[in-house]
């Protein structure tokens, strides 16, 4: 746990304050105090990854249920009381900036 809080350390992505206080603990002999420390490190970890890999299911699972086909309004006509839109489906990833789409 030392050595990986060291090569933390020095990658930058530690938690000084905790890693100094486990340290100190166990360079003190409260080994109880360092166990508690250490416990709250990788807890506070495996709590991290948890939330970024339920985050990516999430993220994934909405990229799935995007559409594919929209709908692109190509004119409007008014032909006495046939008032309506001709429109076309085209691949979502075709449409640009600020063609109208029919929801």
């Amino acid at each position: 746990a030392v050595n990986n809080g060291m090569e933390s350390l020095l990658s930058g992505e530690a938690d000084v304050p905790a890693l100094l206080a486990l340290q100190l603990g166990l360079a003190l002999n409260y080994t109880k105090a360092g166990m508690i420390i250490l416990i709250m490190l990788t807890g506070g970890e495996a709590i991290e990854d948890y939330a970024l890999n339920r985050a990516g299911n999430d993220l994934h699972s909405l990229l799935e249920k995007s559409p594919g086909l929209s709908h692109r309004r190509i004119s409007k006509h008014d032909f006495g009381d046939d008032k309506g839109v001709i429109c076309e489906d085209v691949n979502t990833e075709s449409v640009e900036k600020d063609e109208v789409l029919l929801v």
